[in-house]
C-alpha cells in the first residue's frame, strides 16, 4: 500500500474513533447536552384555525299586545255563522261585493274582509236597499239630496247589480239627468238582486255593530 493510501486509511479510522466533541474541545457533559439538543425532536406547530363564536343575544319572548274583547269575539262568531248559513248564490254576491275571488275562498277570509270593509260602503249599500223599496218620487228626491261623491259610488254599485243599467250623463254636466238615469237603474233592479243585497247588508251591519 502506498504511503498516500496509508494516510487516507488512518484518517478515516481516526474520524470514526474520534467524537466530534473532541474536535470542538467539549467535555462529556457539554457533549451530551449538544447531542440532546442536536437530536431533540422538533415540535411541529399545527396551524391554529381561527374560531369565531357567534355573538349570543338574549332572545326576548314574542308578545302580542292585541287582545280581543268579548264583544269582538262575539262579532266574529256571528259573522262566521251568518255567512256559512247563506245559500250558495247569496255567498257569491257577498264575495263579489267584498272583492273576494270565488275560487278557493274560506269563510275566515270573508269575516276578515267584512271587518275591514269601509263604513261608507256599508252606508251606501243600506241606502240602495232602502231606495229600492221606496216609490219613484221619493227615490228621486233622495237622490238629488245626495252629494256628488255618494251619487257616483251609488251609480257604480247599481251598475254592478243591474246589467241593463247604463248611465248616459256625467254628473258634472247635468246632475238632474244623472239622478234620473240612476233612479231608473234602481227601479229596474231585479227583485232577486235586492234579495241578495239584503243579506250582504245584514253581514256588514254585524261588522259595524
Amino acid at each position: 500500500m502506498s504511503s498516500l493510501e496509508s494516510q487516507l486509511s488512518a484518517a478515516f479510522a481516526a474520524s470514526e474513533d474520534t467524537d466530534e466533541g473532541d474536535v470542538l474541545g467539549l467535555d462529556k457533559q457539554e457533549k451530551q447536552k449538544v447531542k440532546e439538543e442536536t437530536y431533540k425532536p422538533k415540535t411541529v406547530e399545527k396551524p391554529i384555525s381561527p374560531q369565531f363564536d357567534s355573538p349570543q343575544f338574549d332572545e326576548e319572548p314574542t308578545t302580542f299586545e292585541t287582545q280581543l274583547s268579548t264583544k269582538e269575539v262575539t262579532k266574529i262568531v256571528r259573522l262566521y255563522s251568518t255567512f256559512v248559513k247563506m245559500d250558495t248564490n247569496t255567498q257569491r254576491v257577498v264575495l263579489r261585493y267584498l272583492n273576494i275571488k270565488a275560487k278557493d275562498f274560506t269563510a275566515e277570509e270573508v269575516v276578515v274582509a267584512a271587518l275591514n270593509a269601509n263604513q261608507s260602503d256599508f252606508t251606501l249599500l243600506s241606502s240602495l236597499t232602502k231606495l229600492k223599496n221606496e216609490s219613484g218620487a221619493s227615490r228621486a228626491f233622495e237622490l238629488i239630496a245626495m252629494s256628488a261623491d255618494e251619487l257616483i259610488k251609488l251609480d257604480k254599485l247599481v251598475s254592478s247589480f243591474n246589467k241593463d243599467y247604463k248611465q248616459t250623463q256625467s254628473i258634472d254636466d247635468d246632475r238632474i239627468k244623472f239622478c234620473k238615469d240612476l233612479e231608473k237603474g234602481i227601479s229596474t233592479l231585479n227583485p232577486n238582486a235586492t234579495q241578495f243585497l239584503e243579506p250582504v247588508e245584514k253581514l256588514l251591519k254585524i261588522a259595524f255593530s
